[in-house]
């Protein structure tokens, strides 16, 4: 298999995961203190999410592509704007938050992290 061929199957890959969607709610996890968690989704805080943002991290790292920047930044912008709940399946997102925060030095990050 071709390098390029390699990068076109993972941005097969980053495509699917950025618009993959749960549209019967099969795969909505509600815990006993009322919270929903959408397993399947992308637009969500889990510990998947953390996991599919650090691998996008690493492409980006290995590629500098904008596109793949691009997508982790908007999933922090859309999800900090919304907020989160406290919990470690949460927290594991943060791991790419402060790579980026090291890479970008955008400020606004910072609130996040410390806390």
């Amino acid at each position: 298999m071709s390098a390029d061929d390699v990068h076109k199957q993972i941005r097969l890959l980053i495509d699917n995961l950025g618009n993959i969607k749960d549209t019967s709610g099969e795969f909505l996890l509600r815990l006993d203190h009322g919270r929903v968690i959408d397993t399947k989704g992308w637009h969500d805080w889990e510990w998947t999410h953390g996991i599919g943002l650090y691998g996008l991290w690493k492409y980006y790292t290995l590629t500098n592509s904008k596109t793949t920047l691009d997508i982790i930044k908007g999933w922090f912008n859309n999800r900090l704007a919304e907020g989160t709940t406290n919990s470690i399946n949460t927290m594991a997102v943060f791991l790419t938050l402060a790579y980026l925060y090291e890479d970008a030095g955008d400020r606004t990050y910072l609130p996040w992290l410390e806390e």
